[in-house]
C-alpha cells in the first residue's frame, strides 16, 4: 500500500524498500511512522494509510477492540479529541459530586469532658446558589447521626434573592443550632435585617458571644471584623475549665487561637473546591482543609456543604463533620 502510494506521488521505490526492509509485527508501527514521515502525509491520509497498511501486512481483520486500533485512536488524527473528551468527563463527574454529601467523623478526647458529645458541624451551604432542597438533604443526614447540637460555621446564605422564610425547616429540629456569620452574609442587600431574621428560625447567632453547653464552652467569632479585632476578643476571654470550642468562619486565626481553645472550627476555603485552585487557596490559607493540632489544641477546617461560583467539585467534596468528643479515660 505504501509503495503504491509512493509511486503515485513520484517517490523512488528503491529508497522506500531501504526504509522498510523486512516487515514483522513488532516493527509495524515504528516503520509505518518512518514511512509516513518520508511521504510527508497529512493526518487524515496517514490515518487511512496506517489502517490499510496494518490490515494488509498482518493479514488480520480490522478489530476496533484490538491494541493496534487503540493505538490508532490516540494517534495524531484521532487523539486531538482525547483532551476535550477527557475534560468533558471530568466536568460531568465534578458536577455530579456537588449533589453528594459525605459524612466524616472526627474524634477528640479531653480530660475536660465528663461525658461524650456528638456535634454536627457544617459550613458554606450557600443557600441561593444552592437550593433549599439541598439543605433539606443535609439536615436529613444529620438527623440520622443522633447528635446533641448543630454548629453552622458561616456562609449559610449567599444571595439576596434567597427567601429567608425557607429556613422554617429548621424549626422542626429538636437540638439547638448555633451559628456564626461568614463573609457572604454581609454581601446581602439589607444584610443586618436578614441576619436578624435568621434568628426567627430556631438559630442562635453567637457572634462574639460565649455560650455554655454542658461541659462545652462555645465561643463565636463573627466574620465582619478584622484579624486584630478577633484576636483582641479571644485575648479578653476569661479562663474556663470547660472544653472550649471557637467557631470562626475563616481559618486565619489558626494557630494563634490554640492558646485560647481546645478546638477551633472553620470553613470558607471549600478545600479549593476545584483542582487546581486549591493551590491558590493554600497560599492564602495555609491551614485550608482537615484536622490540625498544636500542643493540646485542635483545629478543623471543613470543605463545606455547598458550592460557590461554578457548580463543580473536583478534588474536593461536600461534607458534614460529626465531632465525637470523648472523655480522656
Amino acid at each position: 500500500v505504501m509503495i503504491k502510494r509512493a509511486r503515485m506521488e513520484g517517490h523512488d521505490k528503491t529508497s522506500l524498500y531501504r526504509i522498510f526492509g523486512d516487515f514483522d509485527n513488532q516493527d509495524i508501527i515504528r516503520k509505518t511512522l518512518t514511512a509516513s514521515e518520508y511521504l510527508n502525509l497529512n493526518d487524515e491520509k496517514l490515518w487511512k494509510l496506517r489502517r490499510d497498511f496494518v490490515i494488509k501486512m498482518t493479514k488480520q481483520r480490522w478489530d476496533p477492540r484490538s491494541k493496534l486500533a487503540a493505538w490508532h485512536l490516540f494517534d495524531g488524527s484521532i487523539g486531538v479529541f482525547a483532551m476535550p473528551i477527557s475534560l468533558l468527563i471530568i466536568l460531568i463527574v465534578g458536577f455530579i459530586n456537588t449533589f453528594k454529601i459525605h459524612i466524616k467523623e472526627v474524634m477528640i478526647n479531653s480530660s475536660k469532658l465528663n461525658k461524650p458529645y456528638r456535634l454536627a458541624f457544617i459550613s458554606d451551604i450557600h443557600l441561593g446558589s444552592q437550593s433549599i432542597t439541598h439543605f433539606s438533604k443535609i439536615l436529613s443526614q444529620i438527623r440520622n447521626q443522633h447528635i446533641d447540637a448543630i454548629l453552622i460555621g458561616g456562609d449559610l446564605i449567599d444571595s439576596s434573592s434567597f427567601n429567608i422564610n425557607d429556613l422554617e425547616i429548621l424549626k422542626s429540629e429538636s437540638v439547638p443550632i448555633f451559628f456564626v456569620t461568614g463573609n457572604h452574609e454581609y454581601y446581602l442587600k439589607d444584610s443586618s435585617e436578614k441576619i436578624n431574621k435568621i434568628k426567627e428560625n430556631n438559630i442562635q447567632i453567637i457572634d462574639f458571644k460565649n455560650i455554655d453547653f454542658g461541659d462545652i464552652s462555645l465561643v463565636g467569632v463573627g466574620d465582619n471584623s478584622t484579624i486584630k479585632e478577633k484576636q483582641s476578643y479571644l485575648q479578653a476571654l476569661e479562663f474556663s475549665n470547660k472544653f472550649r470550642i471557637i467557631m470562626v468562619h475563616k481559618p486565619s486565626l489558626w494557630p494563634i487561637s490554640e492558646s485560647f481553645c481546645d478546638l477551633m472550627l472553620s470553613g470558607h476555603t471549600h478545600a479549593g473546591q476545584m483542582f487546581p485552585f486549591h493551590f491558590l487557596v493554600k497560599l492564602q490559607f495555609p491551614y485550608y482543609y482537615g484536622l490540625y493540632k498544636k500542643n493540646d489544641s485542635y483545629a478543623y477546617v471543613s470543605s463545606g456543604c455547598g458550592c460557590w461560583g461554578p457548580r463543580l467539585r473536583i478534588g474536593s467534596k461536600n461534607e458534614i463533620i460529626i465531632l465525637k468528643l470523648e472523655p480522656l479515660n
